[in-house]
């Protein structure tokens, strides 16, 4: 197990964007059936009277439910996330892979909660991150959870060891948490980050490997 999660999560420079790790194809979203309106053959409808042009936004106001504010903070966060990070995406197949997968495949609401919060006290806990402001944006779906987050601050090589320590791997193995593909380097505006996602899976102990 050490060796595998140091062969994955290898030392990275963090001048250049560094590219490696193991990667799954994207998963096609299955199409949903549009509503059809019947109208009895009894009686000719009436005629419609033509109505303006209307927004996507307004259309949605004025036919659908309220929306769920923390569901459109999510997805505001992830494409925030998208575009920040869209230089790795665009060198990396298998990291643009997982990056469209967790976002196509909705969001099991209890193993997503229970998973946001365990990476959260793990990247909170981890040397170079413990005792500062720069906790990494976390999101799970179904299947997979994507930790991104910025390194331009003093203690981000510090910070870039810690998350790539087999120790950690490991741990994750443990959890029921592969990780997969994991990049650093500038972001869109240049400044340092990271992005990577960990796979739901049955746990794996060191033994077990």
């Amino acid at each position: 197990m050490a060796t595998l999660c140091a062969i994955m999560l290898g030392a990275v420079p963090i001048g250049a964007i560094y590219l490696r790790g193991i990667g799954t194809s994207a998963e096609k979203d299955t199409p949903r059936g549009a509503a059809v309106q019947v109208v009895s053959s009894r009686t000719a409808p009436a005629r419609a009277t033509p109505s303006p042009a209307i927004s996507g936004i307004e259309a949605r106001a004025a036919t659908d439910i309220p929306g769920d504010p923390m569901a459109d903070r999510r997805a505001a966060e992830l494409a925030r996330i998208s575009d920040a990070a869209s230089p790795f995406l665009g060198y990396n197949p298998k990291l643009k892979s997982l990056h469209d997968r967790l976002r196509a495949e909705g969001r099991d609401e209890a193993w997503a909660t229970r998973s946001e919060a365990m990476l959260a006290r793990e990247y909170a806990a981890m040397a170079g991150i413990r005792g500062t402001d720069q906790m990494p944006h976390i999101h799970c779906g179904t299947t997979l959870c994507e930790v991104s987050g910025s390194l331009a601050f003093p203690e981000s090589g510090i910070a870039m060891d810690s998350v790539q320590a087999p120790t950690f791997c490991e741990q994750m193995w443990g959890q029921g948490y592969r990780p997969m593909d994991q990049s650093f380097g500038p972001g869109k505006n240049g400044e340092q980050m990271f992005i990577g996602y960990f796979r739901r899976e049955a746990p794996i102990t060191m033994e077990g490997r």
